[in-house]
């Protein structure tokens, strides 16, 4: 039995190829042909640069699209590494008593970006479009998904939680405790859809205790291209270490270090990329051709023979 309907299938292809182009902006033409349009390309800068975000808005049918581009520069890194968790409540008497409420304790370099840059991007979502007759979808990959997640939460309290439709996620860390996870599912109304391919490690980050997954899981197995299931046949740990805890059970003389270096690499090759979106749209539109062949075959991108799974040479594995 299919895990996703028809019209959640088309969803989540959709919003991988745009999340997808969001770290390939010459190749946005792609989502034209599969039905996409009035696409609109936002970078926000900040005082302090690793504070900045960029993405894609643009419609779909009777959908309003905001997807938040993941890493792939230096300053989103060092978003990325402030990967403690802190308490942002209206009480603090600290610098950050100005962000919102999220109900406890959040990875504090997701959070300073959404905040930071709240109504920059708020202001050009209203310019461009009236939402008053739009559904929104939300997504990201990586990074992208951890703003996504924010966001949704930020737009839910501030504006309007009806106004979102559902929230797809990429290969997304996690983005804060259990208090977080109990007031976003009270102060949400939409599903999140979290999508996680094969040995990806970067679900599992980050490894500090405390953090707990939101959304629904949807894990993608690699040797099965036509299913999605509720949980995963891998464990959830940091398996970039995989690798290098298998060498360690054998015992290796100094003989065999040429063999474990490049054994380590390749190990490390396939972590990223099974986090690349790429593995990701693939698995997904292969999922929906065959559990919905109709729903396919009827969907109103197929007849522009849809060309979006490009292979660019100078991919980027972003985190």
């Amino acid at each position: 039995m299919a895990i996703l309907s028809s019209k959640e299938s088309e969803k989540a292809y959709i919003l991988a190829t745009v999340s997808r182009c969001t770290y390939y902006l010459d190749k946005l033409h792609e989502l034209e042909e599969i039905g996409v349009n009035s696409i609109e390309a936002f970078h926000i800068d900040s005082d302090k640069s690793w504070l900045g975000m960029s993405g894609l808005i643009c419609r779909y049918g009777d959908y309003f699209i905001i997807a938040f581009r993941g890493s792939s520069d230096v300053d989103d890194w060092k978003k990325n590494f402030r990967a403690f968790t802190k308490s942002y409540n209206n009480s603090d008497e600290s610098a950050l008593s100005k962000f919102s409420n999220y109900g406890g304790k959040v990875h504090a370099g997701f959070a300073m970006t959404i905040t930071s840059n709240w109504e920059s991007l708020w202001s050009q979502v209203t310019r461009i479009y009236s939402l008053s007759n739009h559904k929104v979808l939300l997504a990201g990959h990586s990074l992208g998904g951890a703003l996504a997640i924010l966001f949704s939460l930020k737009m839910s309290s501030e504006v309007d939680k009806s106004l979102i439709d559902s929230l797809y996620t990429y290969g997304a860390p996690m983005v804060g405790d259990q208090e977080f996870i109990n007031f976003f599912n009270s102060s949400t109304l939409f599903p999140h859809h979290r999508f996680e391919y094969e040995s990806d490690p970067v679900p599992s980050t980050p490894t500090l205790p405390g953090y707990i997954p939101t959304g629904e899981l949807h894990y993608l197995p690699k040797n099965k291209q036509d299913e999605i299931l509720s949980q995963r046949t891998v464990p959830k740990i940091f398996r970039i270490g995989n690798g290098a805890l298998n060498l360690l059970a054998k015992k290796i003389n100094s003989s065999d270090i040429t063999g474990v270096l490049g054994h380590a690499a390749l190990e490390a090759e396939k972590l990223v990329q099974n986090h690349d979106i790429a593995g990701y749209t693939k698995h997904i539109k292969t999922y929906y051709m065959r559990n919905h062949p109709k729903a396919w075959v009827n969907s109103s991108f197929k007849a522009k023979q849809d060309k979006s799974n490009f292979i660019d040479n100078n991919t980027i594995y972003p985190w």
